[in-house]
């Protein structure tokens, strides 16, 4: 508990860094084309297998990390990357306004945490590929696309990436 505690608090100032890339450039359900590619290269250079486009839903976005740690369970972590079609503020007392990272997408931000559901996810996956050898099993990272309006899972579920599942977690901010 010790070390994951320590490995995660050293992950603050990257996830920072994510959020806030994340928060300046939102897209909307099914058009998360860059921020899909952003997840896909950090899990392939931190040695994940990924499934990409098509291959994740018949939407073309979302990534979905594959960890492969020998014999044991499929466990997989649900994050969705999906941003708003709301224009953010520009007011003084607005945080990322003012720290320089509000929405440079007009009528586009990320108003419901998802920028932080992803930065957690890359987080997650740097901090489990660096255990790896302690760990059994398969580790899935679905980075759902389209969760506003309840559109990314089912598509995704429907192209058989549960079907191996044995525990599946998620959340929301």
């Amino acid at each position: 508990y010790q070390k994951l505690n320590q490995a995660a608090l050293a992950e603050l100032p990257q996830l920072i860094a994510f959020r806030r890339h994340l928060h300046k450039n939102p897209e909307t359900g099914w058009k998360e084309n860059r921020t899909s590619s952003y997840i896909q290269h950090y899990l392939t250079s931190y040695g994940y297998r990924t499934i990409t486009k098509t291959a994740v839903c018949a939407g073309g976005t979302g990534v979905i990390g594959i960890l492969s740690c020998g014999d044991g369970p499929v466990t997989a972590l649900r994050f969705d990357i999906d941003a708003l079609p709301v224009t953010e503020s520009e007011s003084a007392e607005h945080f990322p306004f003012t720290e320089g990272f509000i929405s440079s997408i007009p009528g586009c931000m990320h108003a419901c945490g998802h920028d932080g559901h992803t930065a957690i996810g890359l987080g997650t996956a740097r901090i489990l590929a660096s255990i790896r050898e302690q760990l059994c099993g398969t580790v899935k990272l679905i980075f759902q696309p389209a969760e506003e309006g309840a559109r990314g899972a089912l598509p995704i579920t429907e192209m058989g990436h549960l079907d191996d599942v044995d525990f599946l977690l998620g959340g929301h901010i």
